[in-house]
């Protein structure tokens, strides 16, 4: 009779217990995603310290960390790293209709006023040079023009050589997405080549950073790269050269300059 007395004694204890009848309730993830989605980081602190992170599934640590480092909520993100979410864990996210991977660092470089949200990543284990779908950190953030980004990457241990699946170099990608008329565009391109990007580097189709400069129209990048020995004969798969490039688009100051780095007619 004793023994039941205690057992009834404990169970009640429980119940009655707010922390321990949380536990035994489900996560309220709608509600988590309602908290970081309006900035209260407090209130999402005070909603998961009672809650070990092994409770919540992968799927939905990932749902977490997807709203705060995709909505650049580095408050939230630092809470959710503390509380024990994975920096480097793989996230699926639905584009033109198919399941792709991304990190929660790709995440964060692609939302606007990110860097904070970004060194928060950094700082709590987020691998640098952590690949998804053959697309590098530093890669993704020169193709959406983020420079401050792509430097606070390579300060922090990514790679300026690595190529992406279909064999881009960060010159490519720079010369995809930067801005032309941005002086800040010549120093990262000086940077990239200092840290032994191949100039001349050939990609899918044999495309290069020149020919990329050149289809873009930007004559400060293709002067950096000529400058850097890009060759301004280069032609890509179907023979066409990048100083036909420019003839057909009538870029005629990059038509100027390739000619004076020796450009064949």
């Amino acid at each position: 009779m004793r023994k039941w007395c205690g057992l009834l004694l404990a169970l009640a204890l429980c119940l009655s217990s707010p922390c321990l009848w949380a536990r035994a309730q489900p996560i309220d993830f709608p509600a988590l995603l309602t908290l970081i989605k309006a900035g209260k980081a407090d209130d999402l602190r005070r909603a998961l310290e009672a809650r070990p992170v092994e409770e919540a599934s992968l799927k939905g640590r990932a749902l977490l960390m997807m709203e705060a480092a995709g909505g650049a909520h580095a408050d939230s993100v630092a809470i959710l790293l503390r509380w024990g979410v994975n920096p480097n864990q793989m996230l699926t996210v639905e584009q033109q209709g198919e399941q792709v991977k991304i990190t929660p660092l790709l995440l964060a470089i692609g939302a606007k006023n990110s860097l904070p949200t970004l060194m928060v990543l950094v700082d709590g284990g987020a691998d640098t040079n952590l690949m998804a779908e053959g697309l590098a950190p530093v890669h993704f953030a020169l193709g959406m023009g983020r420079l401050d980004a792509v430097s606070y990457l390579l300060d922090h241990g990514a790679s300026a050589t690595t190529t992406d699946a279909n064999g881009a170099t960060s010159l490519m990608q720079l010369a995809l997405g930067a801005d032309d008329a941005d002086p800040a565009t010549e120093a990262m391109a000086k940077r990239l080549i200092a840290a032994g990007t191949d100039v001349n580097a050939r990609g899918r189709g044999g495309l290069t950073a020149l020919r990329w400069a050149v289809l873009g129209g930007k004559p400060n990048l293709v002067k950096v790269l000529l400058a850097a020995h890009a060759d301004p004969n280069t032609a890509n798969d179907k023979g066409e050269t990048v100083l036909q490039v420019a003839m057909r688009k009538q870029f005629t100051e990059i038509v100027d300059l390739l000619l004076n780095a020796g450009a064949r007619p």
